[in-house]
């Protein structure tokens, strides 16, 4: 990619691409819901990528060619058109599906990596962690019940047009038992779920670093290690109990997998499953905190709705598309849920679950196409990075978003780890 330097890195046209690389991220990560026709975040990919077009020459075919990433969301591409357009005949509503779960993701990786190569990784890493840090930093901030940190997170959502007191009232006159998340702690991230989400890829691309990639962390160890307290922190204030759940996973499997004396992940493991009801029992009397909640109705409501969408998915293993939520057809299936408790969650929720919604979703062979992939990642990157992902993974086990559908995120973090893989092996061929 040597041909897209055309002019010197620091002449102020070609900083500009920087500063619009970091208003995107910025924009993707505090104002989701902000939209002009499309997300502006889309508009502002669009400007940068036409920027970066006309100041240099982009070697387009060099990046797509033979790009695993790409091709795959190519394939997800059309089998989400056609399970689509089989369920639904609804084009226009098809076409912005691909706009929105195929394009989106495309253009945030092809901008991360152009602007990896033009800037450096390490530049491109500090823009994401800095984001993420300072939405955590908030977040721990409200936890705290610093009320000027309140009244930042809704002057945001004022100025994306949103209310979330009436979103709560409607969830709620609609019977939405499960969504009580209208005071924990979120930072400036749309949601305390969205904020999950951008720990764990946080938390992964410093695992990764670490195992992998020194040159992909360019903190010190003591802001490292900072950086992933304040992080835990604001995981805790949140009350997602999935991301804390992902983190926490993180050190048995690297221990079972990666470390040199697996005999000592083994140990490790039994010993966290033999202590770890005694602590959550232990913890969950003297800490008043919702990650050791079970009886919440959030908790008791993932039984239906998994069970939903793998009858769903067990009735059409082809999938369903884009444009059919699975509670649109949760009548059909009343009489095998309805004496689970909590069953009537089905009707108004979605499924929360990012492996069975992909199912539901893709079918088999989106199922297939995502199996593909993770080993052609563990196959470019290592199994370290395999296990980078499990916090991520894990966290979207208990909510739709995910990496095919509208887990913007991590192609930015994809596009920075694809960088990074380039260079390495350019360096190589050279050596």
């Amino acid at each position: 990619m040597s041909a897209v330097i055309a002019t010197e890195r620091t002449h102020p046209l070609a900083m500009l691409a920087l500063a619009i690389f970091a208003l995107f991220w910025c924009l993707a990560v505090t104002m989701v819901k902000l939209e002009a026709g499309l997300p502006v975040r889309v508009w502002v990919l669009l400007l940068g990528l036409g920027w970066l077009a006309t100041l240099y020459r982009v070697p387009w075919a060099e990046l797509t060619r033979g790009n695993v990433h790409l091709s795959t969301l190519a394939g997800i591409a059309a089998v989400g058109m056609i399970t689509t357009l089989w369920s639904t005949l609804d084009w226009p509503g098809t076409l912005l599906m691909v706009v929105k779960w195929v394009l989106q993701p495309a253009l945030a990786f092809l901008f991360t990596v152009l602007i990896a190569h033009l800037y450096g990784v390490r530049v491109v890493v500090r823009i994401f962690f800095a984001v993420v840090a300072l939405t955590a930093f908030v977040a721990v901030l409200q936890g705290l019940d610093f009320q000027p940190a309140w009244d930042l997170k809704y002057r945001f959502e004022q100025w994306q047009g949103l209310d979330r007191a009436q979103i709560f009232a409607i969830e709620q006159e609609s019977g939405g038992g499960a969504y009580q998340d209208q005071y924990r702690s979120r930072g400036l991230s749309y949601s305390p779920i969205h904020l999950g989400y951008q720990i764990t890829l946080v938390v992964g691309l410093l695992y990764y670093a670490s195992q992998r990639a020194p040159a992909l962390n360019p903190l010190s160890p003591r802001w490292t290690w900072t950086l992933i307290g304040l992080l835990f922190a604001a995981a805790v204030f949140s009350g997602t109990r999935s991301t804390i759940g992902g983190l926490l996973l993180l050190l048995p499997l690297h221990y079972l997998v990666c470390h040199k004396h697996r005999g000592v992940g083994v140990l490790l493991v039994t010993g966290l499953l033999l202590l770890a009801p005694v602590l959550f029992a232990l913890a969950s009397q003297l800490l008043d905190l919702r990650i050791f909640s079970t009886t919440d109705s959030s908790m008791q409501a993932r039984v239906p709705l998994t069970m939903l969408g793998l009858k769903l998915f067990w009735d059409n293993p082809l999938g369903h598309g884009w444009l059919i939520e699975a509670s649109d057809l949760a009548d059909q299936y009343w009489h095998r849920l309805y004496h689970i408790n909590n069953a009537e969650v089905v009707v108004y929720r979605g499924i929360h679950n990012h492996a069975v919604k992909m199912l539901f979703v893709y079918g088999l062979v989106g199922a297939g196409l995502l199996i593909y992939y993770l080993a052609t990642l563990k196959r470019m990157f290592g199994v370290a990075l395999l296990i980078a992902l499990a916090p991520y993974g894990f966290h979207a086990l208990f909510h739709n978003d995910g990496i095919f559908l509208g887990g913007n995120y991590i192609w930015v973090w994809l596009g920075i780890l694809h960088c990074y893989w380039m260079e390495q092996r350019r360096n190589d061929a050279a050596t």
